[in-house]
């Protein structure tokens, strides 16, 4: 995923992820249909940016 050439500020306790693609297939090799993967699917990804936190 690119973002556009634009400074991002992240604010307040809030995080900015670019979300990874997950596999298609499992560790043994089977492929999965989509709406299994949709089913049991983890979001993840690489965190690029947080905010400062809420002062106390």
């Amino acid at each position: 995923m690119e973002f556009p050439k634009k400074q991002l500020m992240v604010v307040g306790d809030r995080v900015l992820i670019t979300p990874e693609d997950g596999d298609e297939r499992t560790r043994v090799g089977l492929y999965l249909p989509a709406t299994a993967i949709e089913a049991q699917q983890v979001q993840t990804g690489l965190i690029v940016a947080t905010g400062p936190g809420t002062p106390v």
